[in-house]
């Protein structure tokens, strides 16, 4: 079967008839089978008689010097994310993560992969036969023996059959012979342009069925809850920027959430502050293989909070549950508590935190910023995480010194009334 469509492509992958990995620079590979990655890294367990059978797992140097007993760095970093493994570009952190999966006996493709292929599949072979159909629709008809168009022979014979009970061989050649008189060069003339265009673009009939009307069963989406007005002139601040890169983006489902930068609004938060201009509020979150993390600052309020496990997908009814701890600088006092962020999309959140402001929960909502640039890539080590697991585990021994009696919380209250932005009110008591 010939093949018009082109690849199609999704994250770390694309799929042309079979489902291949991109380990960068434009290097893909398909998935090799367990028995494959066996044969290569395991060979001692391979019998003699499987290693004459397998021996498409042997490759031929790129210089024609002969066979090598192994395959490139890309190679192996293609069956990372075939297997949905950690990447890397090491060759030998590579096989030995590979080997590792396949001696636990836990060397399988993920079920979010397998559906992934299954969804590009079926969009790759769609649109072939579309492609394949509006090409066959338009092509030029060929010439015959006798020097007439094939195109013009190809007449229907179901409506004639109907209208006519007998037709004698010399009616029949008589009838055809018509119909080719009846083809005039302008036709087939258009007909090769028509040819010569679907080469470079989609035909109509394709755009029209993509472009097709909703079934109306289908409902509207309602809208949402009206968000207050800003009630503040924001400054743009750079905190968005320190974060770090996302190692783990290829283990990720194509639909989930990605730890991105987010620009907040809270008007909860801007009510508080009698500044007229304070800075953005920003949440950058920065990935570990369990938990995200980012900081905040909010007026007066600087601090880190924890998402305690990974969002796996969009969901508006059930948020992931973080922890924050933060420093309140007008009064010199820190507290923590806990919340909750939903993820209603790929791009949107919204969010609340407890105790933050008194006895009322801290409402907000924040839009991912897609044009953020991405952070340098780090060969080793996460500098921001590291620096937020550092300040995170002083923050309790900070807390120590924080007031612990009331009369210095209310004098302190008292010395800072000029400002309309509250202490924090969960503190920490020794």
């Amino acid at each position: 079967m010939a093949t018009f469509a082109p690849p199609v492509h999704r994250d770390k992958f694309l799929y042309s008839s079979i489902l291949y990995a991109d380990a960068g620079n434009d290097n893909h590979h398909p998935r090799a089978s367990v028995a494959e990655l066996t044969a290569l890294l395991r060979p001692e367990v391979v019998n003699s008689k499987a290693k004459k059978i397998k021996t498409q797992t042997k490759t031929q140097c790129p210089e024609g010097d002969g066979e090598v007993k192994d395959w490139p760095w890309h190679f192996w970093t293609a069956q990372l994310l075939h297997y949905g493994l950690t990447a890397t570009k090491d060759k030998n952190a590579a096989k030995v993560r590979l080997l590792s999966a396949l001696n636990g006996e836990k060397l399988e493709v993920p079920g979010w992969i397998q559906r992934l292929e299954g969804e590009l599949k079926k969009e790759w072979e769609a649109e072939n036969r579309k492609l394949k159909k509006a090409a066959k629709g338009d092509g030029v008809p060929k010439l015959g023996k006798s020097g007439e168009l094939d195109g013009s022979k190809n007449v229907s014979t179901k409506k004639a059959s109907a209208n006519t009970v007998a037709v004698s061989g010399k009616a029949k050649s008589t009838t055809s012979k018509r119909k080719r008189d009846g083809v005039s060069p302008l036709e087939s003339s258009k007909k090769a342009k028509v040819k010569n265009a679907s080469k470079d673009m989609v035909s109509s009939p394709l755009t029209k069925k993509n472009s097709a009307k909703p079934p109306a069963s289908q409902k509207p989406p309602s809208p949402e809850e009206p968000w207050p007005a800003s009630y503040r002139k924001a400054v743009a601040h750079d905190a968005w920027k320190f974060y770090d890169v996302d190692h783990l983006a290829h283990t990720r489902p194509p639909n989930a959430p990605h730890p991105r930068p987010y620009r907040v609004s809270c008007p909860d938060a801007e009510m508080e502050w009698e500044q007229k201009t304070i800075p953005e509020f920003y949440l950058a979150f920065s990935a570990t293989e369990d938990e995200w993390w980012s900081r905040f600052k909010w007026g007066a309020f600087e601090g880190i909070l924890i998402l305690q496990r990974q969002p796996k997908r969009v969901n508006k009814a059930i948020g992931v549950p973080f922890k924050w701890r933060a420093n309140y600088a007008f009064g010199n006092e820190d507290g923590d508590g806990e919340g909750k962020i939903f993820f209603d999309s790929a791009s949107t959140i919204r969010g609340e935190f407890h105790n933050f402001f008194r006895e009322k929960p801290c409402h907000f909502r924040a839009e991912a910023i897609q044009s953020a640039p991405q952070p340098p890539q780090i060969s080793q080590g996460t500098p921001v995480l590291d620096q937020m697991r550092i300040e995170w585990s002083q923050m309790p021994t900070t807390m120590h010194d924080a007031p612990t009696k009331k009369s210095a919380r209310v004098k302190k209250e008292n010395n800072s009334q000029t400002l309309s932005s509250p202490p924090l009110r969960n503190l920490t008591s020794t």
